[in-house]
């Protein structure tokens, strides 16, 4: 714009320098406008007042002083030229700032929702976490159910094959057990397990030796002909337990003990 302005002043007459301000306006508003209609009005409103400065302004000779003749005109207009393009810029300004507060506040309102769906579908696992954790539970204490029979007396009985992971929950319930209910006697019967090979039998002497370092007895039980030749074969000695043929037995035996020790 500048350089038009001192093109006009070294090429046109002197009018166009005084309609120059006006042309200037649509340019600037062209650029940071955004509304159509007001481009439109203020386009055609320029153009129109441009236009009659340059014809009806009168013609100055090159001899004539033009500077102090017109200067309050170009004050004038240069001064309403300043205040459109402020106000433009201040529009435009003003728009842009509340284009990003919008933005931000939809970004907000994003990120809170994906951070109630992420806090749903946690609570959701949690809940799922801990339904499976009780059936989880209730599994292990069906397959190493551990019942009171008698006064300070335990009865775990064992049905199905005997692992590492069996071993150690019926380890866990049986010393949790003698820990709350103060049992002096611990009876083992393992008449349900198919089979009692090398493995299942060093589960059995080390569930033994960990009840008994809480002061608690164990008898096993259920021990069939096979599974004691079995043994045999393998020279396994359960020093650590009290071997008899059936919890009935057991629980006389510790019955008859504690009788003798009150007497």
């Amino acid at each position: 714009m500048i350089v038009g302005i001192i093109m006009s002043v070294l090429l046109v007459p002197e009018q166009t320098f005084v309609a120059l301000p006006f042309f200037s306006v649509p340019i600037v508003l062209v650029t940071l406008g955004r509304h159509r209609l007001s481009i439109l009005l203020t386009l055609v409103s320029s153009i129109i007042a441009g236009a009659g400065l340059t014809w009806f302004a009168p013609s100055f000779r090159v001899e004539q002083v033009i500077i102090g003749d017109a200067l309050p005109l170009f004050s004038s207009i240069g001064f309403v030229t300043l205040l459109v393009i402020i106000w433009l810029l201040s529009d435009r300004l003003l728009a842009i700032s509340d284009a990003a507060v919008t933005l931000a506040d939809n970004r907000a309102e994003e990120a809170e929702k994906a951070r109630q769906r992420a806090e749903d579908a946690q609570s959701t696992i949690a809940q799922q976490y801990a339904e499976q954790q009780r059936l989880l539970d209730l599994v292990s204490a069906l397959e190493t159910p551990v019942i009171a029979i008698a006064e300070g007396v335990l009865l775990a009985p064992i049905v199905g094959h005997l692992d590492s992971r069996r071993a150690g929950q019926l380890t866990q319930r049986l010393l949790d057990a003698v820990y709350t209910q103060r049992a002096h006697a611990v009876i083992i019967d393992i008449a349900g397990v198919p089979l009692v090979d090398t493995q299942v039998a060093q589960l059995l002497v080390r569930t033994a030796q960990s009840i008994r370092l809480l002061g608690s007895r164990v008898a096993l039980t259920g021990i069939s002909s096979e599974t004691a030749m079995t043994l045999s074969n393998l020279g396994m000695r359960l020093e650590e337990m009290q071997t008899m043929r059936n919890p009935q037995e057991a629980l006389r035996v510790v019955a008859a003990r504690a009788f003798d020790h009150s007497g």
